[in-house]
């Protein structure tokens, strides 16, 4: 790369990585240099959608870190997603390499991962429980108290646990995606106590955001604004129709330029 400065090719192929995950791919074969630079733009972001994918990478990270490597690639990962229901032991070991996640989406059992021994967590500020994950009852044990934001996609039945993990961690923003295939405002109503119980006393709460099924039905779309309109007299609720995809979801959050969960419930506040 002679005669150019290391600093502005490092910009370059930073930039580069940043901008597309196959490109990033490409150039971390071009030298131990370059891949040290391109690494962190590959391991920032990981879903694991599989159980061949969850054994490939944590043989990817578990793997003896080259000589010019200052951090191994467990460290770099900032967020990840796990809706692989198993295997839960190499789930857990992923969860002890990745020290450093501050997002992170359950879709397997916690109740089951919970259950193995010496179960570790990374202390991730954000916390998205999905499908499997909320399957059994969520008891507050099973959340980290450095939880700040949390969402979880659970039937109406099951948002009696609700008060109770508000008290227990101080959430500033927290989400909830009903299963229910009830109408949005029938939907809503049954849950109103909850909701008012989850407003009531916790000043710290900034978004109370309740995610219903009904994408792309104009009808639902009606019903949620003339439920937005009258709301609790809290500023704070905001309903949403649940988008195709809550992982696609996670994934435009992390984006500077995306949408995603929490931006749009901030902006209808």
């Amino acid at each position: 790369f002679h005669p150019f400065p290391a600093e502005l090719l490092r910009d370059i192929f930073e930039f580069a990585a940043q901008d597309n995950r196959a490109t990033a791919l490409t150039l971390s074969e071009v030298s131990c240099f370059v891949r040290e630079w391109t690494l962190p733009a590959i391991y920032h972001t990981v879903t694991l959608s599989a159980a061949q994918t969850v054994s490939r990478f944590l043989a990817a990270i578990s793997s003896p870190r080259g000589p010019s490597a200052r951090v191994s690639p467990g460290e770099l990962v900032q967020n990840l997603c796990i809706t692989a229901i198993g295997p839960l032991d190499s789930i857990q070991r992923i969860l002890r390499l990745c020290v450093n996640v501050q997002s992170l989406v359950y879709g397997f059992s916690i109740t089951a991962y919970h259950g193995l021994a010496n179960a570790v967590t990374p202390l991730a500020r954000e916390q998205h429980l999905l499908g499997f994950a909320c399957r059994d009852p969520i008891v507050p044990s099973m959340l980290l108290s450095c939880t700040r934001r949390l969402h979880l996609q659970i039937a109406t039945r099951s948002l009696e646990c609700i008060p109770a993990l508000i008290v227990s961690i101080p959430l500033t923003h927290l989400a909830i995606s009903l299963t229910s295939a009830a109408a949005p405002n029938t939907a809503v109503e049954a849950i109103v106590p909850t909701l008012q119980a989850v407003l009531t006393g916790n000043n710290g709460l900034r978004v109370l955001l309740i995610q219903v099924p009904g994408f792309g039905n104009e009808k639902v779309a009606e019903e949620i604004e003339a439920w937005n309109s009258k709301n609790l007299g809290d500023d704070r609720l905001v309903v949403q129709v649940s988008p195709m995809s809550l992982v696609c979801q996670w994934n435009n959050t992390l984006r500077p330029q995306g949408g995603g969960l929490w931006r749009h419930a901030e902006k209808k506040i």
